[in-house]
């Protein structure tokens, strides 16, 4: 068999005799945990003039503009002509003798990884969001409960780092920690504090930021383009990920200096000594508020030449004196600005007059019309602090997923999937019989699927009743006997934290509302900041919602949706592994993470009929050129998974490392 290796466009000259392996694997049933790709065992290449001239005498360190094997460089294996495997390749070391290279070793690893090297350390905050950023308002707020904003990739829910209760008689209770969100009469101002709720995103609008951000246009090496073979269904594109990145409710706001265009507007302000005379600078800013702005809370900062020297917190019709006393070669130069964690009209005037020397100038007056602080909800801002490819792995992860490099893209979808779409190929003429070992393997007996450790009050509890958190499964493996298998434990955890909801119920009456929230609070009712949350949304009908204003006012809402957090996507789907009961209407949860995508896996790798076959083979160029993972391999009469394969490129035998098929009904 003939084999070419390429660095780029490059050819690289190989040993005749140098055994250069290529090794496959989907899933290794030694490591579940793992998704690989094609990888080989380091090889030695020799330092002919072509190979020279490839890595430019990389050995010698005073020669400038080398070989940089700091980095991987792309390219591909050749058998006999057609494409065999696209990856990158690695210089390791080169053997030097008597001061001259006498060969170079490199390593090859799959496309795969291209991705981890590719994106790097950066976060979500590294994306491009933008498009979803939004006024920070109530009416918008308001929008998002009941529908939605940007097309759906913008929802909000009562997920609230406060405790609310519901209660349909005439309580108007509102305090911090707790509040009574239904609207039973004009009196008082209990309810829903529209700044109070977060909106979330559509995952999937990260999948389209992180494409976005790494292509060949924008300066990195190669498109990152996923398949939508899962990301296209439904089951992921209902999944939304919470905004919030801090404990506190600062979610939004902006600032604006103020602009004095009425009046006289003595600026810049300079002061300065003047042969002995003190010369004093007496400023008097009023700044009210605009109707219905009256209770907002506002920040008035005062600015000497852009840097801060003075700032005060008000809430109303406030006034800031500022006295300037003159200091030899001191300018001052005075400029107001106001900044509020939400939408903030207001009105300013400023009295001023200069003392010089104790005689009191004239004084004057200047005026602003009304501005507007506008309000931003910045999705960049508020993203969860977590790594772009630690997000990626907790969804792979979550939905046991295949990732597959491809011409143009990399294939994604769970690995029950992915089996479906392989074929049969029979393999037995070109397999040696005349020894092969069957192996137990590895075996594991308890698996542990977990979330983040709880933070928010309800899963606290939850795990302490229970001794394990709400969503989370402890597999334990045992025989028909109820024996737990002799192997070792394996924890798998995602990235993200799982809330507990509360369906609120009527006290008056005792029935349950339409209302589910997420209390964002800890044991000792502080507000918390959970790591990631993913959940799918639902709608249910409103009734009897008080919504608070900005200026403090309550509104009823009484017709419409309203959004809800759930853990599950109707009956089919959900996002917890193990059977929780749901918050919403106490059913059981079945359709997990766990039943829908590991299960059938696990049970398949664990059962007691499981063997792992180990055959040599000599598979034929037009077999190994379009060996698939996914492919089923037929031997005699009996039907193996591939686990992995190692193909000898100078030979062209190949290892095969099998697993038996024993529950499935094949077909031909």
């Amino acid at each position: 068999m003939i084999n070419n290796i390429y660095i780029g466009n490059w050819r690289v000259d190989l040993y005749k005799d140098e055994s250069v392996s290529v090794t496959s694997s989907v899933i290794d049933v030694e490591d579940i945990t793992k998704n690989k790709t094609d990888f080989s065992k380091s090889f030695t290449v020799p330092a002919s003039d072509r190979n020279n001239i490839l890595f430019k005498h990389w050995y010698d360190a005073d020669i400038d503009n080398a070989f940089d094997a700091r980095i991987k460089v792309d390219g591909r294996i050749e058998l006999d002509g057609i494409p065999f495997k696209i990856g990158k390749f690695k210089l390791q070391k080169v053997n030097v003798k008597y001061g001259r290279p006498s060969s170079y070793v490199i390593n090859f690893v799959g496309a795969l990884v291209a991705i981890g090297s590719i994106i790097g350390k950066d976060y979500l905050t590294d994306l491009d969001l933008s498009a979803y950023d939004h006024a920070h308002s109530y009416a918008n707020s308001l929008l998002g409960l009941q529908t939605s904003l940007s097309g759906g990739a913008i929802i909000y829910n009562l997920l609230a780092k406060k405790q609310y209760y519901y209660n349909s008689s005439a309580d108007t209770t509102m305090t911090d920690a707790l509040a009574n969100i239904a609207y039973n009469s004009a009196a008082g101002a209990n309810g829903v504090l529209w700044n109070e709720i977060r909106p979330s995103l559509q995952i999937i609008k990260i999948i389209d930021a992180i494409e976005a951000k790494y292509t060949i246009a924008n300066g990195y090496e190669q498109d990152i383009v996923f398949s939508r073979d899962l990301f296209g269904r439904a089951e992921f594109t209902g999944i939304y990920m919470w905004l919030n990145n801090d404990k506190t409710n600062n979610i939004g706001g902006g600032s604006t200096l103020i602009n004095f265009d009425g009046g006289v507007f003595d600026s810049p302000y300079i002061t300065q000594d003047h042969s002995g005379y003190i010369d004093i600078e007496d400023l008097e800013l009023t700044v009210t508020p605009s109707a219905g702005y009256e209770s907002i809370p506002y920040t008035i900062k005062v600015l000497n030449d852009g840097v801060v020297f003075q700032e005060i917190s008000a809430v109303g019709t406030k006034i800031v004196y500022t006295y300037l006393y003159s200091i030899p070669t001191k300018i001052w130069t005075i400029t107001y600005e106001i900044s509020a964690n939400e939408g903030f009209n207001f009105s300013t005037s400023l009295w001023q007059q200069r003392t010089l020397d104790g005689v009191p100038e004239v004084p004057s007056t200047a005026t602003s019309s009304v501005q507007n602080v506008a309000s931003t909800f910045t999705i960049a801002q508020n993203l969860p602090k977590i790594k772009i490819m630690d997000f990626l792995k907790g969804i792979f992860d979550a939905f046991k997923c295949i990732i597959k490099p491809r011409d143009n893209d990399y294939y994604v979808d769970t690995l029950n999937n992915y089996y479906k779409i392989g074929t049969i190929i029979d393999v037995t003429k070109y397999v040696d019989f005349s020894s092969y070992n069957v192996e137990r393997g590895n075996i594991l007996n308890n698996i542990n699927y977990k979330f983040q450790s709880p933070t928010t009050i309800l899963n606290i509890q939850f795990e302490g009743n229970t001794g394990v958190a709400y969503g989370n499964e402890d597999l334990i493996l045992k025989d028909s006997f109820g024996k737990l298998l002799d192997g070792d434990s394996l924890d798998i955890t995602l990235p993200f934290e799982q809330i507990m909801y509360d369906r609120l119920i009527d006290t008056n009456t005792n029935v349950s509302t339409n209302f589910m929230y997420g209390a964002i609070i800890d044991d000792k009712l502080d507000a918390v900041n959970p790591k990631a949350h993913l959940f799918y949304n639902s709608t249910n009908t409103i009734s009897n919602l008080s919504f608070v204003n900005g200026s403090g006012v309550k509104n009823l809402i009484n017709s419409g949706n309203i959004n809800t957090p759930s853990h599950t996507f109707g009956t089919d789907f959900s996002l917890i592994f193990s059977q929780e009961f749901n918050e919403w209407d106490g059913t059981l949860i079945t359709n997990t993470l766990y039943l829908n995508y590991h299960q059938e896996f696990i049970e398949d790798v664990f059962n007691i009929k499981r063997r792992t076959f180990k055959f040599k083979a000599n598979l034929p160029l037009r077999i190994l050129t379009t060996l698939e993972l996914n492919d089923t391999l037929k031997i005699k009469n009996n039907y193996y998974r591939i686990n992995k394969y190692t193909t000898d490129l100078t030979t062209g035998k190949t290892d095969l490392d099998l697993i038996n098929i024993f529950r499935e009904i094949i077909t031909v």
